[in-house]
């Protein structure tokens, strides 16, 4: 199991984006040297901008998970427009969660090797 997991992170575009993101910004944590001249220090934040940047497409690599309120949970926040707003928002974030897609084919595969007559549902790396 552990292994199947393995081999759809190091496969996913999203995780990949994660990792080369997590690389960079430690990158820039640790330069300690910064040039005096204003328009060479410009120069070099912009840059450090742009590589960013490109990691803020990742979430674009991730299929949208099928996320949906419990029909009670709906009940409870039927009266209150705000906390059904937030609860929607929330919903939404998760849609492009590549680590919740990735907990969810963990546990397929779980569900796969506990109940082998049981097919579970399949997610976007399966």
């Amino acid at each position: 199991m552990k292994k199947k997991s393995e081999a759809r992170v190091a496969g996913n575009e999203a995780f990949k984006m994660i990792k080369e993101n997590v690389s960079t910004l430690k990158k820039l944590d640790q330069q300690k040297d910064y040039s005096l001249n204003l328009q060479t220090y410009k120069a070099e934040q912009k840059a450090n901008a742009a590589a960013l940047k490109k990691y803020d497409s990742a979430n674009d690599k991730v299929k949208d998970l099928n996320i949906t309120s419990l029909k009670t949970d709906l009940d409870r926040l039927a009266g209150d427009s705000a906390k059904l707003a937030r609860n929607k928002d929330w919903l939404k974030i998760r849609t492009k969660d590549v680590y919740l897609d990735e907990a969810v084919n963990v546990m397929n595969d779980l569900i796969g090797i506990s109940f082998p007559k049981l097919k579970p549902a399949t997610s976007a790396a399966n």
